[in-house]
């Protein structure tokens, strides 16, 4: 079986190596996000979300079947990688005062 994070007989595809500490050089202390302005697309789709009778329509999911054993813990490594790589994936919306913001969160953290 290969290294973590080299391909080997077992990965056909290089494996993520397991994530480093979350926490900082201030003893742990948890990242703030960063906070920015929503689009005007976003203050749109989270008004139209507000309002009695509203719906997950722009939600979309998908199932898949896995066969065969499960590396739990390569999966969460997976995961992980994806999230730090794509700041879209840590973005969430959050209402503050009557207005929405952008709170993105640091790679390398677990959201709220």
């Amino acid at each position: 079986m290969g290294r973590p994070g080299t391909a080997g007989a077992h990965h056909p595809h290089p494996v993520p190596t397991p994530r480093a500490s979350t926490g900082t050089a201030t003893g742990g202390a948890e990242r703030a996000p960063r906070i920015r302005p929503a689009s005007f697309a976003q203050r749109r789709l989270w008004f139209l979300a507000q309002l009695p009778g509203a719906n997950v329509a722009y939600n979309e999911t998908i199932a898949f079947s896995l066969t065969g054993p499960l590396d739990a813990a390569l999966l969460s490594r997976a995961f992980d990688a994806l999230t730090d790589r794509h700041e879209t994936l840590r973005t969430r919306l959050v209402a503050t005062e009557g207005d929405v913001h952008q709170h993105i969160d640091p790679p390398g953290g677990d959201s709220p």
